[in-house]
């Protein structure tokens, strides 16, 4: 483990104090988020938190994917839940996960988007 790193959120788009370039600050946010989501552990509440925490220092390109991602996965998990509904039957598969995981992602999604959401 590398000692130097930060503590806090980078202040600027410059992440070559890192190691990482710009570029690749975008891969490896989109790659944590698209691994992150669906999960159904304790670690998928920090990750939105931090995701939370250092969206203006994302690249665009990164805050582009994840919303367009997030979006759909949202509409999948309401049809997943609407269909446990119509069916009477809980299925163990939903797309953001249980539902406090659900709770959020959709939370993270109000944040990012401008809403006012603050869970």
């Amino acid at each position: 483990m590398n000692s130097k790193l930060p503590k806090q959120p980078i202040k600027s788009r410059d992440t070559t104090s890192l190691g990482v370039t710009y570029s690749e600050s975008s891969d490896l946010w989109i790659g944590a988020f698209r691994y992150y989501l669906g999960r159904t552990t304790a670690s998928v509440h920090s990750f939105c938190n931090s995701l939370v925490k250092n969206w203006e220092f994302l690249p665009e390109m990164a805050q582009t994917i994840v919303k367009r991602d997030l979006l759909e996965a949202i509409h999948r998990d309401d049809l997943d839940r609407d269909c446990d509904k119509r069916v009477n039957f809980h299925s163990s598969y939903k797309t953001l996960g249980h539902d406090c995981d659900s709770a959020c992602w959709r939370g993270v999604y109000a944040r990012i988007s401008g809403g006012v959401n603050k869970d």
